[in-house]
């Protein structure tokens, strides 16, 4: 198993991919550790992960740790109310208006990342903003950062989007962001 370590992903742009389950949120706690332990002192987390939570026998999200202690270290931005469009929604429709609700939820904390930016970034769970947000909007965060470390869902364990078409979208929104990346850190269940 390859390790991955702050040392070697600052000043970079990395992504962290995966299916549900692959230890993207895990290897982004590791790493934001890491750049406290480092003496980073410029940090912000956007946690876009809803509450860790199972739906249709999957058990998905999950909010980065912090420790209490660390906390005061970080500007850490979370919005309240997020869910899984995938797994909560009860058709196309309510899929549809669950990924715009998290868009309108997320999008100010992107935004007041873009009007004080840190030198690092960290950002839990993106694809829940390209759901419905605008992929331009993040992209311009993350080019704000010297350094950015992010994890996205990549894979097959939640296929089903009941026909809202959220999926594809943010299949070609994950690409668009893969393509601004230095590193695309792909982990599968083996990791």
């Amino acid at each position: 198993m390859q390790t991955y370590s702050m040392a070697d992903l600052l000043n970079k742009k990395t992504l962290i991919t995966g299916d549900v389950g692959t230890g993207k949120t895990r290897l982004t706690e590791k790493l934001l550790a890491e750049a406290l332990d480092q003496g980073c002192c410029s940090i912000t987390l956007i946690d876009m992960a809803p509450p860790r939570k199972e739906g249709h026998g999957v058990r998905a999200g999950g909010r980065v740790r912090v420790p209490r202690s660390r906390l005061g270290r970080i500007r850490r931005l979370c919005p309240k109310g997020i869910a899984r469009p995938r797994l909560e929604g009860r058709g196309r429709e309510d899929a549809l208006r669950i990924a715009a609700s998290n868009a309108l939820l997320i999008a100010p904390c992107i935004s007041a990342f873009c009007e004080s930016p840190t030198e690092v970034l960290f950002i839990n769970d993106a694809t829940i903003f390209l759901h419905a947000g605008d992929p331009a909007l993040l992209l311009r965060a993350v080019s704000m950062a010297s350094t950015f470390i992010g994890n996205a869902y990549s894979g097959a364990a939640i296929a089903d989007d009941m026909g809202s078409g959220i999926s594809a979208r943010e299949a070609e929104a994950l690409g668009r962001l893969e393509t601004a990346m230095d590193a695309v850190i792909r982990l599968d269940s083996n990791a």
